[in-house]
């Protein structure tokens, strides 16, 4: 069986975006790994576990993830507005493509495909770190000129190293 990695930019994009896709392939026997750029929280991070990290913590269990992993972001915001960075960590719009890559790609390991989604305003920023992240653990492009901006809504191929 592989493993399938989701990338999401915030939590609860993970069920809303796809979650019967990975509900299907942990009921198929797949191992399911979800991974989120933000934890959904504005300001700055807490001693504790924001309240939208706890809730895609159990969306996980139900959808039978295996994993969750945050990748340190502070939340981007929604609409016309670019709020700035807490102090204690930038938010995902502004994160460094490179960075966010090799964030991405220590999640990665060394796979063959990997399961992409990226459905946000940030959806730029998250298509830019999977592209340079695959790229890092030597991950070949699914389809030719993938990782560039485009209108596709889903990116789909399969990992087996998460």
């Amino acid at each position: 069986m592989a493993t399938v990695l989701a990338f999401h930019a915030h939590p609860d994009d993970e069920v809303l975006m796809t979650g019967g896709t990975l509900a299907r392939a942990a009921a198929e026997g797949h191992r399911v790994v979800i991974v989120v750029a933000t934890d959904g929280v504005m300001g700055a991070a807490s001693e504790s576990e924001p309240a939208r990290m706890g809730e895609l913590r159990a969306s996980a269990a139900v959808l039978g993830a295996a994993r969750v992993v945050h990748l340190g972001y502070a939340d981007s915001g929604n609409g016309g507005v670019l709020h700035p960075d807490p102090p204690d960590r930038t938010r995902f719009v502004r994160a460094d493509p490179q960075e966010a890559a090799e964030r991405l790609a220590a999640v990665l390991g060394r796979s063959t495909r990997t399961y992409f989604s990226a459905t946000t305003p940030t959806a730029a920023t998250a298509t830019a770190t999977t592209s340079e992240s695959t790229r890092s653990a030597g991950v070949p492009p699914p389809w030719p000129g993938w990782g560039k901006y485009s209108r596709r809504r889903f990116r789909v191929t399969w990992s087996t190293g998460c």
